[in-house]
């Protein structure tokens, strides 16, 4: 059919313009929609592939150079949990911010970590702490590894209560608390940060000792003897101890006799110090009396006869003890006394001459090496 003849059928040239029309548009389309015909996967959506992450923030204060750095606990972290677990604050994937601190306890000496877990709203999820004794900060790391650990899986955070608002930033945790994270360098520390564990709920305690003492300044030789001592501590006040003390006999030789001197004391004192130091060792710090009779009887001696004298003196004590098995303890004390009184014991001669016997010192010191029992 000739140009001239086709041109005179108008409804067949609307006809092959529209397919030709057709034929240009459908070339490109295919040829885009080829590959995903041939058995490309298609893409995944976003949510399937965005992986929940975290921001850890380490604060260790001044002593940083001692404990786990924020690196190694990022590693052993993901290490343990076999997949990436941690990013950089900025990173937009993250949804949780894990806040670790770490502070060093004065009294008794050892580590405490503190974990809390925030969620992008701003919700608190969780807090936990960990603790341990001694000065090797590194003796956190395994416990603070296994808690980060569990505290990062953001699978594990509740969900929003449906209708709970955010938190706004006025609401939010203060930004100073006693374990907060600082991004900035530390500031000079000035010791160990005040930071004890709870203190645990005090109970009666009580316990018997027997000690093996020896003493200067009681008797005219140095003393030997031997004494049993009651302590009961209660939960509202000091701890107080009451004792009974016996020393050997002495004898003095006078002329052509002896002269023995006894003593035996009651004793009752009050402990305002009584407190662990180091490890699984006590030390105190005591205060009382001492309060007794020392008695003198002469042996073949003419006009000396047999004398008594109350004794009574002041003293303080300072002990330490530690366990050796189940209740059983031992220690040792050492205590200076002062006499309130002191008597001069002597022999006096036919002939009116005086002999000194022996006269208590103004300081008397005393050692038990002792051996507990705890009720």
């Amino acid at each position: 059919m000739s140009c001239t003849e086709f041109s005179r059928h108008p409804a067949r040239t609307r006809l092959v313009t529209v397919l030709a029309a057709w034929c240009v548009w459908s070339i490109p389309a295919v040829a885009v929609a080829g590959p995903a015909d041939a058995g490309s996967p298609p893409e995944p959506s976003p949510a399937r592939t965005e992986q929940p992450l975290a921001v850890l923030l380490l604060d260790a204060g001044s002593y940083a150079e001692q404990c786990l750095k924020s690196e190694d606990l990022v590693a052993a972290v993901q290490a343990q949990v076999g997949s990436q677990t941690f990013v950089e604050a900025a990173d937009p994937r993250a949804s949780l911010t894990i806040r670790v601190a770490i502070r060093k306890i004065a009294s008794p000496a050892g580590w405490q970590a503190q974990v809390r877990t925030q969620t992008r709203d701003g919700r608190v999820w969780g807090e936990r702490e960990v603790a341990v004794e001694g000065e090797d900060c590194q003796a956190l790391n395994e416990q603070l590894v296994l808690i980060t650990s569990l505290m990062s899986d953001p699978s594990l955070v509740p969900p929003a209560t449906p209708g709970e608002a955010a938190p706004s930033a006025v609401d939010e945790l203060p930004a100073t608390t006693a374990f907060e994270a600082r991004d900035q360098a530390p500031d000079a520390d000035d010791g160990a940060v005040s930071v004890a564990p709870r203190a645990p709920e005090r109970h009666w305690e009580g316990s018997v000792e027997a000690a093996l003492v020896g003493a200067l300044g009681v008797l005219p030789a140095a003393g030997a003897g031997a004494m049993l001592r009651l302590r009961i501590g209660p939960p509202w006040f000091w701890t107080a101890r009451a004792s009974a003390t016996v020393y050997y006999p002495q004898e003095v030789e006078v002329l052509d006799g002896t002269a023995r001197f006894g003593l035996a004391l009651l004793g009752l004192d009050v402990c305002p110090v009584h407190r662990s130091v180091a490890e699984a060792m006590s030390a105190s710090l005591c205060a009382g009396a001492h309060a007794g009779m020392i008695s003198v009887q002469s042996f073949d001696l003419d006009d000396v006869r047999s004398v008594r004298r109350y004794v009574l003196e002041g003293f303080v004590a300072v002990g330490l003890t530690a366990p050796v098995f189940r209740r059983w303890y031992a220690g040792g004390e050492l205590s200076l006394g002062v006499p309130a009184r002191r008597d001069t014991f002597a022999y006096t001669k036919a002939d009116g001459e005086r002999v000194a016997l022996f006269e208590p010192g103004g300081l008397s010191v005393a050692f038990s090496a002792l051996f507990g029992h705890t009720l």
